[in-house]
């Protein structure tokens, strides 16, 4: 399982700046040293299921959410601020090791044996660099647009693997954890934009604003899915699909997968209300 990338809302208009309301510099989350390794199987799955190299991808995605950021809230033309933020927030130490705690809090206590058994067969390992490269190819716009339309057109895999594909998602429940976290990030960075002092929306304001965006997100998130995972997995044979999501059906297969997501969205939630945070400081730079 790798989640799936989550979509920022960037509609809302920002308020001019109140008095005294600006975020400065202090309040940016300081970049973490490195985390300490998990206790030897979680480590070793941490390792298996290739979770450092996901988070590098994710990072490259989140440094093209802060250009679509600045040129969205600070007219494109941000400072040395903003540019000093966004480095700080998206440090690798620092969101590696968030994703590291709330992994290991999440997957403490389950039988790690099956999947530990799994990801360390030929595979397992086939499905993460596959997974990886599929993540990464991703970054390109147009490699993304091919696959919505492979799979629009009912020509991305033959219907065998489809099926498997959406068994896949149905069994991981991905497309609601991919909401949720979608709209828990937007939730965050309203937060920031908030506490920053340029968005004059109440706590309920924000949260409705967010639920307005359930329907699209959801649409988002499936499509995104249904792209990624038949790119990704278009070389495996449907037998080891099959294994793959007969795994996922297992309770161990159904604890690796929250933690997954437990790990990525506490990730995702400290840096979209940084940004909010640094979108907040950067136009008050802008003010002064």
């Amino acid at each position: 399982m790798t989640p799936s990338k989550f979509v920022l809302s960037l509609g809302l208009a920002l308020a001019p700046l109140m008095a005294g309301g600006a975020a400065t510099a202090q309040q940016l989350p300081e970049t973490a040293q490195a985390a300490a390794p998990l206790p030897g199987p979680q480590e070793r799955l941490f390792e298996l299921t290739g979770m450092s190299e996901t988070l590098d991808v994710m990072r490259q995605e989140l440094l093209a959410l802060t250009d679509d950021l600045a040129e969205t809230h600070l007219d494109g033309r941000p400072g040395p601020g903003w540019t000093a933020a966004v480095e700080e927030i998206t440090a690798p130490k620092a969101l590696e090791a968030t994703l590291r705690r709330a992994f290991e809090a999440d997957i403490a206590g389950a039988d790690l044996a099956p999947i530990l058994n799994f990801y360390d067969s030929a595979v397992g390992r086939q499905v993460v660099k596959l997974e990886i490269e599929a993540r990464r190819s991703f970054l390109d716009a147009a490699v993304e647009d091919a696959a919505n339309q492979a799979v629009a057109g009912g020509t991305a895999l033959p219907e065998g693997q489809m099926t498997l594909i959406d068994r896949y998602i149905e069994v991981n429940d991905l497309v609601a954890y991919n909401v949720m976290g979608a709209m828990n990030s937007n939730y965050q960075f309203y937060r920031g934009l908030g506490d920053g002092g340029v968005l004059e929306l109440s706590d309920d304001e924000m949260l409705a604003d967010v639920w307005e965006r359930e329907e699209d997100t959801t649409q988002e998130s499936t499509t995104w899915l249904r792209a990624f995972l038949s790119t990704a997995y278009a070389p495996l044979a449907e037998e080891d699909l099959r294994t793959l999501v007969e795994l996922s059906e297992s309770e161990p297969g159904q604890r690796l997968n929250r933690a997954f997501f437990a790990g990525f969205n506490a990730v995702y939630d400290q840096v979209y209300h940084a940004l909010g945070l640094a979108v907040a400081s950067e136009a008050a730079s802008e003010e002064l």
